[in-house]
């Protein structure tokens, strides 16, 4: 085989890029069948977070939340099935914040 023929067989032996991208969305799917939490989720909780901090809270301090209260260290490693846990806690959390601000107000009065 000459070199021009060989290169043509390496050429179509070479993933296109269509196969490629199926990879990484196969590799996406093998992420959420292991139970992480996929991205979704992350922007609910983060945007939760951020309103219960005033907009102090980043993702460090998210962070050190969910190690206390899911025994997980980054919003990454969330697994799936607790991530509408972590949201409808950090959803009661705030309305805790905001009823005792309302009370607070009133003491005012």
């Amino acid at each position: 085989m000459n070199a021009r023929a060989r290169h043509t067989v390496e050429t179509l032996e070479r993933p296109s890029v269509k196969e490629q991208l199926f990879d990484i969305e196969t590799n996406l799917h093998s992420i959420r069948d292991a139970g992480q939490a996929y991205r979704g989720p992350w922007r609910s909780l983060r945007a939760l977070w951020s309103e219960y901090t005033d907009g102090q809270g980043d993702d460090l301090s998210l962070g050190k939340w969910l190690e206390r209260t899911f025994k997980v260290s980054s919003i990454r490693s969330l697994p799936q099935e607790a991530a509408p846990k972590a949201i409808t806690a950090l959803k009661a959390m705030k309305a805790k914040k905001a009823a005792k601000a309302k009370e607070r107000t009133y003491d005012w009065q």
